[in-house]
């Protein structure tokens, strides 16, 4: 996982504790991955209402999960930069250490 952490899912063996941090990154991810996934379905079937109304609510939980993530650790992406100063770079970065 990018943010360094150590889980594995598919050895479904306990995990080891994980700071917060890569506790909302790994929900990012995977709800990133479940909107990645339920797209492709319904590039085939656009008409599948409930796969349509599963798609909303992925949406909104990767949404709220990225709002989490970014208020406590900062932007996930370079695009998401706010404010009057750059803060891209503030934090290590997970080469040097930031992210473990």
């Amino acid at each position: 996982m990018a943010c360094g952490c150590n889980g594995n899912a598919q050895n479904q063996q306990p995990q080891p504790y994980q700071p917060q941090s890569c506790q909302l990154a790994r929900q990012v991810y995977e709800t990133g991955f479940a909107i990645d996934d339920i797209l492709l379905y319904l590039d085939t079937h656009p008409e599948d209402t409930q796969a349509m109304a599963y798609y909303q609510r992925l949406r909104q939980l990767y949404q709220s999960a990225i709002q989490m993530y970014e208020q406590a650790y900062g932007p996930l992406s370079i695009t998401q930069v706010t404010g009057d100063t750059w803060n891209w770079i503030q934090n290590p970065w997970p080469w040097e250490g930031g992210a473990n």
